[in-house]
């Protein structure tokens, strides 16, 4: 378990290293730590919402069971998803701040992010649940 918990450490310092490296050119810190927990936060529920689809067909022995499973995996994947997507959108805001970027290229490159990024999260959803029947399965031929 605590080599989990470092994993998940570490998966958010890259995710916010690298955040605040591509918020270059935002000076103001307030308007980056703002950033930063607003997108994390809303990954966080994106990634929770994700867990709660995939769970749906799941029948779990216990409550308890549910939450330990459930904080493992949003809390492991939501850094995951948030490397995907936050560096990337907060490139661009320093490439709007900078005047290096055309609205319709930006408006492009979200677009297209977007796309990759829900193909991303259905894909995830499966991979979620296949994750949770496969820790039930190891539960079972534990007992």
């Amino acid at each position: 378990m605590v080599i989990i918990g470092i994993i998940i450490i570490v998966l958010f310092a890259v995710l916010i290293g690298w955040t605040l490296n591509n918020l270059y050119n935002v000076t103001n810190v307030k308007a980056k730590i703002i950033f930063i927990i607003i997108s994390t936060l809303l990954i966080l529920l994106i990634t929770f919402i994700l867990f709660n689809i995939s769970k749906s067909s799941i029948q779990y022995p216990n409550e308890s069971m549910v939450k330990d499973v459930r904080n493992i995996l949003v809390l492991t994947f939501a850094p995951v998803n948030g490397i995907v997507i936050i560096p990337f959108i907060a490139k661009q805001i320093s490439r709007v701040k900078e005047n290096s970027i055309e609205e319709d290229e930006l408006k492009k490159k979200i677009i297209l992010m977007s796309i990759i990024f829900i193909l991303i999260l259905i894909l995830e959803c499966m991979y979620l649940k296949n994750i949770q029947i496969g820790i039930l399965k190891i539960l079972e031929n534990m007992k």
